[in-house]
């Protein structure tokens, strides 16, 4: 029935030929699920508007992804609805939610642990997806059915006792509404409420992420004195990072951590605790970028500028500038490479005999762990003659007898 007059509703306010209608048969129910895709199909035609159908095998697919029926179909659902978006230029999908589904998933929320944005049932829009009739109730619903005389059919699965949805429906609400006979109404104030608390909440953190927070595409760094400084930072977090999959528990506990290096990690990233600041990364496998430079001139690798090139050695300024590498021309095995460094490099920093981890430079160096990750080495084809910034290579130095400087400039504008 939602579906049905939000269908109706859509063609009386927009016209039928701006709009499309999709129907999913989940095949959950047999013959009853042909006769609902049978009753749309009808209606749209007789209404003059484009309708797709698609059935699913839903019982196979939630087993082969050990989803329940009712997790299977919403993955199905919306997967399918994206693909006719993309096939056919539609900018915008409508679904039928209404009032009583929001106050059903904000107890549903409730019951398993929840934060401010799940108390406040399901949203009227989440990116390309709209809820025109999410303020309706069930009731307003059937009125509007019973006036306009819209068809629709009952689907005999949403009396089942098997689903958790159900017994909130006919159990639970009901229950609530006998205790208090204003529930309807009280709920719906409730969530307003909570709804401007969210967006207030909102507002907040986002200021604190532009006037505070480093972001890019695969990271975020946080100050932890900043954030300190504004309360609850265990909440702030959560706001800004509940959506890349950690939960309110373990951004609790690395705020309570004061051990650098303490982590926690979701399915795609990772958050660590560094002297300073909180840094969140994607986990994801990027292949590591190499710069190959092999005459003189002006490179980028990332973010950085580079420059190279040939000197006389007695021009060389050694450690005036620790972004600035000096090099002997005849020692240096071209091409060189330039990129982040990884485990298990090492190189012979100057002065000493013997070949020293990277990885150890760094921690004697006491480079943070957000600045580990974007060290760069120079490389020439036999060894690393460079860690930008900290360490030259005693194999490539200058001495007394060099006539040829190479100078390599890292810049990070």
């Amino acid at each position: 029935m939602d579906s049905m007059v939000l269908l109706h509703h859509s063609i009386q306010t927009m016209g039928a030929e701006y709009i499309s209608a999709a129907h999913c048969n989940f095949g959950l129910r047999g013959e009853e699920s042909d006769g609902d895709e049978q009753l749309v199909v009808d209606y749209c035609k007789s209404q003059s508007v484009q309708c797709w159908t698609k059935t699913f095998d839903t019982q196979a697919f939630c087993s082969e992804q050990k989803l329940s029926i009712q997790e299977g179909a919403r993955v199905l659902r919306y997967a399918w609805f994206e693909e006719l978006c993309e096939e056919h230029d539609i900018s915008v999908i409508y679904t039928a939610h209404h009032f009583n589904d929001s106050v059903e998933t904000a107890l549903i929320n409730l019951m398993r642990g929840t934060g401010l944005k799940g108390l406040t049932g399901i949203p009227r829009q989440r990116g390309n997806i709209i809820r025109p009739i999410i303020d309706m109730t069930q009731e307003e619903i059937k009125s509007y059915a019973a006036e306009h005389h819209v068809p629709w059919r009952e689907d005999s699965s949403n009396n089942s006792a098997k689903y958790q949805r159900n017994r909130v429906r006919h159990e639970l609400v009901p229950l609530m509404h006998d205790i208090n006979a204003s529930f309807p109404s009280s709920m719906k104030e409730t969530i307003s409420y909570l709804l401007a608390t969210q967006h207030a909440l909102r507002d907040a953190v986002q200021r604190f992420k532009d006037d505070y927070c480093e972001t890019s595409r695969d990271s975020m760094r946080i100050p932890v004195k900043e954030l300190e400084a504004h309360g609850h930072p265990d909440i702030y977090l959560y706001e800004m990072l509940s959506e890349h999959g950690f939960t309110h528990g373990q951004l609790s506990d690395i705020v309570a951590s004061e051990r650098v290096g303490a982590q926690i990690i979701a399915e795609h990233w990772t958050l660590f605790r560094d002297r300073s600041h909180f840094i969140l990364r994607s986990n994801k496998e990027v292949e590591q970028a190499v710069l190959d430079i092999s005459v003189s001139g002006s490179y980028v690798y990332d973010k950085l500028e580079i420059t190279v090139e040939v000197v006389e050695a007695d021009q060389a300024t050694l450690g005036s500038d620790p972004m600035v590498m000096y090099a002997d021309c005849d020692k240096i095995k071209f091409p060189l490479h330039l990129r982040t460094w990884r485990q298990g490099d090492d190189m012979r920093p100057l002065g000493m005999t013997g070949r020293k981890k990277i990885s150890d430079i760094l921690i004697d160096s006491k480079v943070s762990l957000a600045d580990k990750n974007e060290m760069i080495v120079v490389m020439d084809s036999e060894r690393i003659v460079w860690l930008a910034g900290l360490r030259v290579s005693e194999d490539t130095k200058l001495d007394t007898g060099s006539q040829k400087a190479l100078k390599v400039r890292v810049h990070r504008p």
